[in-house]
């Protein structure tokens, strides 16, 4: 637990994470078999790219194929690079604009690849933004120390957010959307669909599960770094559950990797109860 103490342990780690996850990402789009073939379909259509002026003479030379595929090989290069030179401790001068290179790339695709973007795409952006801000100056403790807790707090934030979108909709209070995402043609066990809607009691059980994961995780820091920590590995099941059955691997590294400052603010919490505000 004391290694999630050091914010240069705990941004490593997390940038590893992303890491992954942009590794992944990169790959699978190059792999795609139309991406290394002639043709228009890696090329960004007219009619997607953005109406500002500005925009659309940089959507013209990194939209184009080529141009395409050199983002996409420079975000798998940065994102080995960057978690590297975090745990090897690189000098400010190589280590800040390496995360803020990464986090302009995951910007662009964000924009690029606008219809397969997910939720966890705002708050890797998130991260990286912050990310880069720690680099600035890595070896001072009081800015890892608010880098860490704004992100921290961030991750608090988008599970309320999830949980009272939850509670708003009584198509989720009763089970039936879960029913329903399982059934659509997203799921990959849509067999795990029919079988839900065949026990509505059972997809109701595992729907308020989910809510009350959402609804006491964003709190949970208040109970110290174990009981956080325990909330935590629940979230990285969850999270490793729908990667599985939905294929939404992004979420599992992003919200695995959010799950890390927010023990850290449990840390944080926890000493600032039992020693005051100077610790």
């Amino acid at each position: 637990m004391n290694a999630f103490a050091d914010p240069s342990f705990c941004f490593s780690l997390v940038l590893s994470l992303l890491g992954v996850e942009f590794v992944i990402s990169s790959v699978e789009f190059l792999s795609m078999g139309h991406l290394f073939r002639p043709g228009e379909d890696l090329a960004w259509k007219a009619n997607d790219q953005p109406h500002n002026p500005r925009l659309s003479r940089i959507a013209r030379v990194f939209g184009s194929a080529n141009g395409t595929r050199f983002t996409l090989l420079a975000q798998l290069l940065l994102a080995i690079a960057a978690p590297l030179a975090c745990w090897l401790k690189w000098s400010t001068l190589f280590l800040f604009p390496l995360v803020l290179a990464l986090a302009l790339v995951r910007l662009w695709h964000r924009v690029r690849f606008a219809a397969a973007a997910c939720g966890a795409d705002a708050m890797s952006g998130t991260i990286l933004i912050t990310g880069s801000l720690w680099c600035v100056n890595p070896d001072d403790p009081v800015l890892g120390k608010i880098c860490l807790c704004f992100l921290g707090f961030q991750g608090c934030l988008a599970y309320v957010g999830a949980a009272w979108a939850k509670l708003r909709s009584a198509h989720w209070r009763s089970g039936q959307h879960l029913v329903s995402v399982y059934e659509s043609c997203r799921a990959r066990l849509p067999r795990l669909g029919r079988c839900l809607r065949r026990s509505p009691a059972l997809a109701w059980v595992i729907t308020w599960l989910v809510i009350l994961l959402e609804v006491f995780l964003p709190v949970a820091f208040l109970g110290g770094p174990q009981v956080m920590l325990g909330f935590a590995i629940a979230a990285i099941v969850f999270h490793f559950a729908i990667a599985v059955m939905m294929g939404y691997h992004g979420f599992f590294w992003t919200f695995t990797g959010i799950q890390i400052p927010m023990i850290y603010l449990a840390i944080v919490w926890s000493r600032f109860a039992f020693n005051g505000p100077t610790s």
